[in-house]
């Protein structure tokens, strides 16, 4: 089955839904996502028109491709849209805006790869990437429910900008705490036997830096803090490369060279990253002496996205 006939199973979703869903309306609309545009489907609750829960159908669709049972794919996608409506956290319900400030944090995107987005949504320039802001409505075993903070919501929430992004600074390592760890060396080890040769030499640590979740975690980087310690601890400078928009990597200037990491980091992105996690093919360099991040290197080669 094609794209274009999956999209029209897609809308007769209500078909694997319940009874009481019967009358639910049910939409479809293109929605910028980091790094892409993908299909919404979205389904009202019964009660409440103004109450939906969304899913995306090319994330639909490559299960089928997987699969191959388009019952089974849009049986389980009903059971997901029935959980997510019958568990909307309080605040997506009321729009209770007196805690908006209590809970908005700070996320990294590429620029180049979302300029439609940031032109709907504050934002701030973090070198070559941007920082985006996310409003948590709740995070628990499950999961983290939050969304993407528009231009719209934050007039609505009463924010301008700057306040925006200093409560957004407060809350992120509040909410989030930063992880730094000792990367795998096994999963280290296999990527540096892969194409385009050994990265690395055998000394040294490479770091994963990324907050208590593993989600949105590269954003951590912010906060110089946690760098100029791992730099105390290397006894040395360090290159810093963008594993996703859910880490970031560090490593001492003594055991890799900037052209094998930006080949690394390329070579990652392209076989290892899926699309709406990349986050950029550059290197940057953190100089412990200044206690500063700078953009040391970009590998030149635009991120390669797959077409649905």
């Amino acid at each position: 089955m094609d794209f274009g006939m999956f999209m029209e199973k897609a809308e007769k979703i209500l078909d694997y839904m319940p009874e009481e869903y019967k009358d639910s309306s049910v939409s479809i609309r293109e929605e910028c996502k980091v790094n892409c545009v993908k299909r919404a489907l979205s389904v009202s609750a019964p009660d409440r028109e103004n109450i939906a829960a969304t899913i995306y159908i090319e994330d639909l669709y490559r299960c089928y491709q997987e699969c191959g049972d388009i019952d089974a794919v849009f049986s389980q996608a009903a059971k997901k849209l029935v959980k997510s409506l019958e568990n909307l956290p309080e605040q997506a319900i009321n729009f209770d805006y007196s805690k908006f400030r209590e809970n908005v944090i700070m996320v990294l995107v590429n620029s180049s790869e979302n300029e439609e987005m940031l032109q709907n949504v504050p934002s701030r320039p973090f070198h070559d990437l941007s920082i985006v802001f996310r409003w948590v409505l709740s995070y628990d075993d499950e999961g983290i429910r939050s969304v993407l903070v528009s231009n719209e919501l934050a007039r609505l929430a009463g924010i301008s900008a700057a306040e925006l992004f200093l409560c957004a600074v407060k809350n992120t390592k509040r909410l989030f705490p930063v992880k730094t760890y000792i990367m795998d060396q096994s999963l280290l080890e296999k990527e540096k036997s892969r194409e385009p040769g050994e990265p690395c030499s055998d000394g040294g640590h490479m770091w994963v830096i990324s907050n208590e979740y593993g989600t949105n975690g590269a954003v951590s980087v912010f906060y110089e803090e946690n760098l100029y310690n791992l730099a105390e601890r290397e006894g040395t400078d360090l290159y810093v490369i963008p594993s996703s928009v859910h880490e970031m990597l560090a490593v001492s200037v003594d055991t890799c060279t900037p052209q094998r990491l930006s080949e690394l980091i390329w070579y990652v992105n392209q076989c290892h990253v899926v699309p709406e996690d990349r986050l950029s093919n550059s290197v940057y360099y953190y100089n412990k002496n200044l206690r500063a991040l700078m953009l040391l290197a970009d590998s030149k080669k635009k991120l390669v996205y797959k077409s649905e």
